[in-house]
């Protein structure tokens, strides 16, 4: 009985891991949709660009992430 315990939290502790990094990779991936959809509706002022430069920023540290 002991070691189904254990081994029951082993998985546990594996699907905690798994469910971690789906939910990083979906975040990756939504940053990586809001720069493209800042990229392609420019309106060219300067704040804009700073905005995409930011998205792209987000974008780039969340993909960090998930290949951490």
């Amino acid at each position: 009985m002991k070691n189904c315990e254990e081994r029951a939290k082993v998985l546990s502790l594996k699907l905690d891991a798994e469910n971690r990094y789906n939910r990083e990779l979906v975040e990756c991936l939504r940053r990586w949709l809001v720069f493209s959809v800042a990229v392609h509706s420019p309106d060219g002022s300067v704040k804009h660009k700073q905005m995409v430069e930011e998205r792209l920023r987000e974008a780039r540290e969340a993909t960090a992430r998930v290949l951490a």
